[in-house]
């Protein structure tokens, strides 16, 4: 569930849930992004949304949608207006499938962190927007970040992936650190190819925590991969690319 103004994201996302094995992708978007979403790949199922933006009266379509599905991501792309916002939360609480919080959606939850109470969700925040969902500004030592991450997850009740140089993840009580990723990949949409990643993954039947882990392992590893022929010319096309070859590395 993405785009609106920015068309890009939801695309990304399913670039990466395609990389790890998901079978159908469903795309929910705006109908002005519709066409645009729809003519990346041939792959996805596009539904266009009634308007511009995602809006509460949307939130029936997506819930009958989400009955075909196994894990939802939410938010790349959505843009942060009030009447967005309002209807991630709604989205939220009538969703009770695994979910990927991501992007403009984190805004959503972080205003209303109860939309969360009882889901299985993991949260995918760069520091800046872990700042936003925690009003708490964090070291720059992933050594120190960790409690601030694991105390946050914990009084959410959510898994957190926290994006950076050193990526963490945390279900409240077990904390991992992942270090496959490289500088090139601050450029725009890895962190929507991750999240479908992670939702891809969760599709399959993979719990929260263990596929926030293995997403970032995974989405950094074909950075990493990317980056060897790309250097910092890489892409965030080049990183989805790049995750069968990590699946049939390991696998």
């Amino acid at each position: 569930i993405g785009g609106g103004p920015y068309t890009g994201a939801p695309a990304l996302v399913g670039y990466g849930a395609l990389g790890v094995g998901g079978d159908l992708i469903h795309v929910a978007t705006p109908a002005l992004a519709a066409q645009v979403v729809a003519s990346y790949s041939p792959m996805f199922i596009v539904h266009p949304l009634v308007g511009h933006r995602l809006l509460r009266e949307d939130t029936r379509q997506i819930v009958e949608l989400a009955s075909r599905a196994d894990a939802i991501a939410i938010g790349p792309g959505l843009g942060d207006a009030e009447g967005t916002l309002d209807a991630v939360k709604e989205i939220v609480r009538s969703i009770a499938l695994p979910l990927v919080v991501d992007a403009d959606a984190i805004r959503a939850v972080a205003s209303d962190p109860k939309c969360l109470v009882g889901k299985r969700a993991v949260i995918t925040p760069h520091s800046r927007e872990f700042q936003t969902l925690t009003g708490k500004a964090l070291p720059d030592a992933p050594e120190d970040r960790a409690e601030l991450v694991r105390e946050a997850a914990k009084t959410l009740g959510a898994t957190i992936l926290l994006k950076g140089h050193v990526d963490i993840v945390t279900d409240g009580t077990r904390v991992k650190f992942n270090y496959t990723g490289n500088p090139g990949m601050t450029v725009g949409g890895t962190g929507d190819v991750l999240c479908g990643v992670v939702a891809g993954l969760m599709s399959k039947g993979m719990p929260p925590f263990d596929a926030a882990r293995l997403g970032a392992f995974t989405n950094g590893y074909a950075g990493d991969l990317a980056f060897k022929i790309k250097s910092y010319g890489l892409t965030s096309v080049d990183v989805a690319d790049n995750l069968g070859r990590v699946l049939a590395e390991f696998l």
